[in-house]
């Protein structure tokens, strides 16, 4: 990832280079780059398959915990705080991006869904992720149909398609899908219930 920086003067966190550059670089392009890297790099086959747990208290740390009682490594927890970092990354491009860092974000999104462990971490980084990025799925409902969706839209929609794919977070996911996260988007529970009404009669 490169020798970390240190971001916001002398008491400030300290972020791996890449993800400095895919933070604060002025050109949109360079950090579109940036943020491409870093997702390549943590696409290798053995980040999603980490054969021990990243952090204290995840789904996977209790069948290990019988076997040794040293699961947890350095790099294991330098592992665990990329990922994080690289989520809390894309969650400020979101938020805060130009229209142009949304997308690559959205597109980041997607891959991180796809590569990260997160049986592995402590749960909720799957859910947060995917409730950021519900909120770019608004114009679906308007849409006649998916070639008429923008690019932000179609983005979105193949991080949450890669969300669903994650077998290994079959409970989170049912969680954060069916019951706490995603709502018809654009939609108020008064004008859901005055939908609900309209179809009865």
């Amino acid at each position: 990832m490169g020798e970390a920086v240190r971001v916001g003067g002398t008491g400030g966190a300290s972020l791996p280079m890449l993800l400095t550059i895919a933070q604060r670089d002025p050109s949109h392009k360079v950090r579109s780059c940036a943020l491409s890297a870093l997702c390549a790099l943590l696409e290798a086959p053995g980040v999603r398959s980490w054969p021990v747990p990243l952090e204290r208290g995840c789904e996977a740390e209790v069948p290990i915990r019988a076997k040794t009682s040293s699961s947890f490594t350095p790099l294991a927890g330098q592992m665990a705080t990329t990922l994080r970092q690289s989520h809390a990354l894309v969650f400020g491009l979101l938020q805060h991006g130009s229209a142009d860092d949304v997308q690559s974000a959205l597109w980041a999104c997607k891959d991180l869904i796809g590569c990260t462990p997160y049986p592995k971490l402590q749960s909720g980084l799957l859910s947060e992720t995917i409730a950021r990025v519900a909120p770019f799925l608004r114009g679906l409902g308007r849409a006649r149909c998916l070639d008429a969706v923008s690019q932000t839209t179609n983005a979105a929609i193949l991080a949450i398609k890669a969300a669903i794919k994650r077998e290994d977070c079959s409970s989170e996911l049912s969680h954060c899908l069916y019951q706490s996260i995603i709502r018809i988007p654009g939609q108020t529970p008064q004008s859901r219930t005055t939908n609900q009404n309209e179809r009865g009669s």
